[in-house]
């Protein structure tokens, strides 16, 4: 995949950092992971302290300030970093290159982003990266609930595709069947081939299969984020990764076309409703231990606030016709469903 460089050791990854830095034109944006560092120590560098439009502004500003036009953004670290990363890059017009410190989610590789516009998050467009650039050695000893997140971020596009085919059975939107296609190879490809958080193999097995969901929002999400994502954007604040909300988004996504599978009789969909539930299951449970972390959640939020969080998953992205638009969450007796669960 040449869209993507693997590096093997901590030295190999900073001598490809200095291959791509157009001769020092080059801004790195940064967590807390290497800073400190002493590759870093002569580069120009901005450690994101949130990811936020006014973020992006300020180091815009810094730059002006110091007479610095880069060509090159590097993006290292985990969501957060690169969602700042990327829209840097994409306000300066300069390249982007993505180095993500954990396979958590699927932005590693896109043209979009989320950012807060004040309190509100919001989704804007983003330079798309020229390549990917992951440190093996750093991403190895990422903890087992972040590669969870990645995964879950994979397995989740059951109900993107659930969703798409509903909206295509409305005639609400015309399908590409070469992304359809991409989203059901790329899930295909990672259960077939992810054995171990451990195993180095495995851990290149998500990474190429992000790169490939993540490939399908150069301009968008659609393709990538459906209603098990309305439920994330629900559940924010929760203190839980955004890779477990999607995950235990899509179950819940899952569990309403069950539920509510008569609403669905003359609909043409990718999935029977009534088996949606199960199949979804099934899909979760072939990767050890990664069912349980998607209903984690479940244990984790008070049931009170939990139900009172999914009430409002109508209310965050109506213009975007899935699930959520036939079934009003409002209106879900959710201590049946998540009794269900």
């Amino acid at each position: 995949m040449d869209k993507v460089v693997l590096a093997k050791t901590e030295k190999e990854f900073f001598n490809c950092l200095n291959k791509f830095s157009r001769e020092g034109r080059a801004v790195f944006v940064l967590d807390n992971v290497l800073a400190g560092n002493d590759f870093f120590k002569d580069k120009v560098c901005c450690y994101s302290k949130e990811n936020s439009i006014k973020e992006v502004e300020n180091i815009i500003k810094d730059l002006k300030n110091k007479k610095f036009a880069p060509q090159v953004v590097f993006g290292i670290g985990g969501g957060r970093v690169l969602d700042v990363a990327k829209f840097l890059a994409f306000k300066l017009n300069v390249d982007f290159i993505s180095c993500p410190t954990a396979l958590s989610q699927d932005g590693i590789y896109s043209g979009v982003c989320v950012l807060l516009d004040g309190k509100k998050r919001k989704t804007v467009k983003a330079k798309f990266p020229e390549k990917v650039l992951a440190d093996m050695s750093l991403i190895k000893k990422c903890p087992k609930k972040m590669t969870f997140c990645g995964i879950g971020e994979v397995l989740s596009k059951i109900v993107v595709l659930q969703d798409i085919s509903l909206a295509k059975s409305r005639g609400r939107v015309k399908v590409d069947k070469n992304k359809i296609q991409k989203i059901l190879s790329t899930i295909s490809y990672l259960i077939e081939n992810f054995k171990s958080h451990k195993d180095e193999n495995s851990l290149k097995v998500l990474l190429f299969a992000l790169v490939e969901i993540g490939s399908l929002m150069q301009e968008d999400s659609y393709y990538a984020s459906q209603s098990e994502h309305e439920f994330e954007k629900a559940l924010f604040g929760t203190n839980l990764p955004h890779g477990q909300l999607v995950a235990f988004g899509a179950l819940i996504s899952a569990k309403l076309y069950e539920v509510h599978s008569e609403k669905f009789s003359k609909d043409k969909l990718f999935i029977n409703p009534k088996d949606m539930f199960k199949i979804t299951k099934s899909l979760f449970k072939i990767i050890k231990g990664f069912y349980n972390f998607a209903k984690e959640p479940l244990k984790v939020i008070d049931r009170q606030e939990l139900i009172k969080c999914l009430k409002k998953a109508s209310l965050q992205r109506p213009e975007r016709f899935n699930l959520l638009n036939v079934i009003d969450s409002k209106k879900v007796n959710w201590e049946k469903v998540i009794e269900k669960l």
